[in-house]
């Protein structure tokens, strides 16, 4: 792109290489926001990597962000359940208690196997599974947790950091390059 003589008619193209390169990462929700798909409501969750694989800490990079949707169905809820362990959340809670989701899952370090998964054209990083964190990969969480200053109230739609939106984020980043969340999202 031509910083220089930009033109904004012009559309951008995301290259693979500023996605998130599959692996195994600490991630945290850095917000959450409710929506509705085809009449089911469901939880949209931006996961962001703090720790790679070989213990090192990432740089923000908002591109790299991975979308997780969890669809609020019976069909559909181990997604939530794995998460709810991932993060350490054994006891029940009110999934329709914005204050209680984001107390819950809003800056809980977690740790996943993301990999890349293609719709309609599209790349885009998925989570595949979640992981149990060592107490190193904990520890180093913390210590991202500091330099990144992702704490922030809920306002504008969102719950989580208050200085960032989901408009924020890259055109195209949150949906269009993420494949839909389907109910019938069957683990095999």
């Amino acid at each position: 792109m031509d910083w220089n003589n930009f033109d904004p008619s012009e559309a951008a193209e995301r290259s693979d290489k500023s996605l998130l390169p599959p692996g195994i990462y600490v991630m945290t929700a850095k917000m959450f926001k409710r929506s509705e798909k085809n009449g089911k409501e469901r939880l949209m969750f931006v996961m962001v990597p703090l720790v790679s694989a070989n213990k090192k800490p990432i740089e923000k990079n908002y591109y790299q962000a991975v979308f997780e949707n969890c669809t609020l169905t019976v069909a559909a809820s181990f997604r939530l359940r794995m998460l709810c362990a991932a993060v350490g959340r054994s006891t029940p809670f009110n999934v329709y208690s914005d204050d209680q989701v984001s107390e819950i899952f809003v800056r809980k370090p977690f740790k996943a196997r993301v990999i890349h998964e293609s719709y309609n054209g599209k790349v885009s990083p998925k989570i595949k599974e979640y992981l149990v964190m060592t107490s190193e990969e904990e520890k180093l969480a913390d210590v991202v947790f500091e330099d990144w200053d992702i704490d922030g109230d809920s306002s504008g739609g969102y719950h989580g950091n208050s200085e960032t939106s989901y408009d924020d984020y890259p055109e195209g980043a949150v949906d269009d390059n993420a494949p839909p969340p389907t109910d019938d999202d069957i683990p095999f």
